[in-house]
C-alpha cells in the first residue's frame, strides 16, 4: 500500500466513526448541528486550491472558505460533503477523494476531505446552484499565496494537514516524465 493510500486509510477510519446525535444550532459551541463535513478542491494541473468567499448570509461572513455544510442525521461525513459540493458549487464531476483532518471542539466534528481534480473548473455560483446565496465568489489558488482573511476553520484545515496536502501533490504524476 502507498504513502498515499496509507495516508488517506488512516484518515478514512477517523472519519467514518458515527455519530448522530443532533445539537441545537443555537448552541453554546455555535456550530449548526453536531457534525458538518466539506471538500477543499486540489486541482492536479495547477495545484492550485478552490476557495469561496463567504457571502454576508452565513456564519462568518466575507472570509474564505470550502464548500461544505451540516452532516444529516442520515448521512456520513463523507455523503454530505458531496452532497454540499452539489449545492453550493453544482459540482457533479469525477474527483478524487482523501479523508483530511477532523475538527472537533465540544461535541462538534467538521470532517475535512481533500478532492483531486484533473484540472480547475468553473463552480456555478448562479441560481440554478441551489445554495448559490452562500457564496459571493470563488478563486483557485496557489498553496503559498492563499487570500485573507481565512475563515477560522480553513486556518486549521491549512495548518493541519499541510503535510497531507503536500504528500498528494508530491504523488501526481510528473506529465514531462
Amino acid at each position: 500500500m502507498g504513502t498515499i493510500n496509507k495516508l488517506a486509510y488512516s484518515y478514512m477510519v477517523k472519519s467514518e466513526v458515527a455519530d448522530y446525535t443532533y445539537v441545537d444550532p443555537e448552541s453554546k459551541d455555535g456550530f449548526w448541528g453536531n457534525r458538518g463535513a466539506g471538500v477543499l478542491f486540489l486541482a492536479k494541473d495547477s495545484q492550485r486550491v478552490l476557495l469561496l468567499l463567504r457571502s454576508k448570509h452565513v456564519n462568518e461572513p466575507h472570509t474564505w472558505g470550502i464548500a461544505g455544510g451540516a452532516v444529516d442525521d442520515d448521512e456520513t461525513p463523507l455523503k454530505a460533503a458531496k452532497r454540499e459540493v452539489r449545492e453550493e458549487i453544482s459540482y457533479k464531476g469525477k474527483m478524487q477523494i482523501f479523508p483530511s483532518y477532523i475538527f472537533q471542539k465540544g461535541g462538534f466534528k467538521y470532517y475535512n476531505y481533500i478532492g483531486v481534480v484533473n484540472s480547475e473548473f468553473r463552480p456555478i455560483l448562479t441560481r440554478e446552484a441551489p445554495d448559490y446565496w452562500e457564496t459571493d465568489k470563488y478563486q483557485w489558488f496557489d498553496l503559498n499565496d492563499l487570500p485573507s482573511p481565512l475563515h477560522p476553520g480553513c486556518k486549521v484545515l491549512f495548518r493541519e494537514a499541510m503535510e497531507q496536502i503536500q504528500e498528494i501533490i508530491n504523488s501526481f504524476e510528473n506529465p514531462s516524465e
